[in-house]
């Protein structure tokens, strides 16, 4: 196999076949697709056996589509295979042997840019491999630093998408932030050395919206654990037989719960959800429409597996939500509006049994288009899917559209996640008969019933009054 693909490679060293596609004659052509296809084949060789080294020598020999494709096997193969180091010396390889050939023939200025830019997008059109390969593959963009502003926008994106994907996209989401991002960049800082002058952190919207992400992911995952062993400290105490222990054991939470309550006010109070940038890199566009979408999948809070998005039970049903779908639209989009939608399922090998909910309308007559993404996007991810007598919640597994509707959308969304706590470790200190100032919560969550109002689903409402009564009762006695 490997002297086929040496021999390819003197053939066409030595000018006896055309490597260009439209020249010679009928049998040269045939004779070079040939020594192409042996050429390939040793060159996936070399991927199956993990010589990721030896591959990018032999990439810049093949036509532009063999050539892509099998680039993508390399950069699959590589993450999912090796250490992250170790990829960004496969992405050094990439880019000496392509920069020979930057701008010759069908070679893109920068080849190795255009290949992770395929990679990455084809993870963001995909269910597969679930969010941990998408948090995973972003490690490419990060190696190089003149690739890095490009990078940073993406995973901005990244992190919207994943505040709308449940629990599993809080976890995704810390593992890019905390570990892909920070290993790829090679710095103890953190996110903050994505700034190229940190003393102007202001300066970098997409930086700071970063960081306030992964405070924001920390928050929700910090919560997530205290409320699994609060949880087992209530049950303990109800069924102990030894109640002053049991009670000892809940009380000693109270200082955890008090350091939790404080982050979370504290974050909230300092600028609310402002920090998700409304204006920045993608709102200009030359397309003649407006255009926006998200791709909805049902919500499974026992599904902590990130190599996994869930998905509806079948076809049917996914039909039957394509259809109530499709009456919320009605329901909320003027006729006249110039605004249309489509709701149809993805039952397709890469994102199989979800739904894709798409808005558009003529560039021309663009002001009513925002608000009504906003609208129905909202509705939807608040409230559900009904089917009959039951009720499915409902997560996005991603969102593409324009800064101003996605940050509206993650805004209105996230918020809640963050209130909601509030109101929870409010009572439990409460229950536990804590003299811990509460003021600040007391605070958000008046903010929240009325202030915030238009945020809430109604189920969500009922939920957060219910803690707040609870909790004030609890506090009064």
């Amino acid at each position: 196999m490997r002297f086929s693909a040496h021999l390819a490679l003197m053939l066409w060293k030595m000018n006896l076949v055309t490597t260009e596609q439209d020249e010679g004659t009928p049998l040269y052509t045939k004779l070079n697709d040939g020594l192409q296809k042996l050429l390939w084949i040793y060159t996936v060789h070399l991927i199956d056996t993990s010589a990721y080294s030896l591959v990018p020598s032999y990439l810049v020999h093949l036509r532009l589509g063999l050539r892509r494709t099998t680039m993508q096997l390399l950069l699959e193969e590589s993450t999912c295979n090796e250490t992250i180091t170790s990829t960004q010396q496969i992405l050094v390889l990439c880019q000496q042997w392509f920069g020979t050939y930057a701008g010759q023939g069908d070679f893109a200025d920068d080849e190795t840019l255009v290949s992770i830019r395929q990679f990455c997008d084809k993870s963001r059109e995909s269910s597969l491999g679930g969010p941990i390969i998408r948090a995973q593959r972003m490690c490419w963009f990060f190696f190089d630093d003149s690739y890095r502003e490009e990078a940073t926008r993406r995973a901005v994106v990244l992190c919207r998408d994943f505040s709308l994907s449940g629990i599993q996209g809080t976890l995704a989401a810390r593992h890019l932030l905390k570990e892909v991002i920070p290993t790829a960049i090679g710095s103890e800082n953190g996110l903050l050395s994505l700034c190229s002058r940190p003393e102007e952190l202001s300066q970098f919207p997409d930086v700071v919206e970063l960081i306030c992400w992964e405070r924001y992911f920390e928050i929700l995952r910090e919560y997530l654990l205290w409320e699994e062993i609060y949880g087992a400290a209530v049950q303990n105490m109800l069924e102990s037989d030894d109640k002053e222990e049991s009670q000892k054991a809940l009380l000693d939470l109270e200082h955890d719960t008090v350091s939790l309550l404080n982050g979370i006010t504290e974050f909230i109070m300092m600028e609310g959800m402002e920090w998700i940038s409304r204006t920045t890199y993608n709102d200009v566009s030359t397309a003649k429409e407006l255009e926006a979408s998200i791709v909805i999948m049902p919500a499974d809070t026992n599904l902590n597996d990130l190599s996994v998005y869930p998905a509806f039970s079948d076809a049917s049903q996914t039909d039957q939500i394509c259809t109530f779908i499709a009456k919320i639209c009605m329901g909320i989009i003027d006729s006249d509006s110039g605004i249309y939608f489509d709701a149809v399922p993805t039952d397709n090998r890469e994102m199989p049994h979800q739904v894709l909910l798409r808005l558009w309308m003529d560039k021309s007559k663009p002001d009513p288009f925002a608000d009504t993404c906003i609208s129905v996007f909202s509705t939807i991810l608040k409230n559900g899917i009904k089917i009959g007598e039951d009720t499915i919640d409902v997560l996005a597994s991603s969102i593409t559209s324009t800064h101003d509707i996605s940050s509206a959308i993650c805004q209105g969304c996230c918020l809640p996640r963050l209130v909601l706590p509030v109101a929870v470790l409010r009572e439990a200190l409460a229950y536990m008969g804590s003299t811990a100032s509460m003021e600040n919560a007391d605070i958000i969550l008046k903010k929240a019933e009325h202030g915030w109002r238009d945020l809430w689903s109604d189920a969500d409402l009922s939920e957060l009054r219910a803690h707040i009564e609870s909790g004030s009762k609890l506090l009064s006695s």
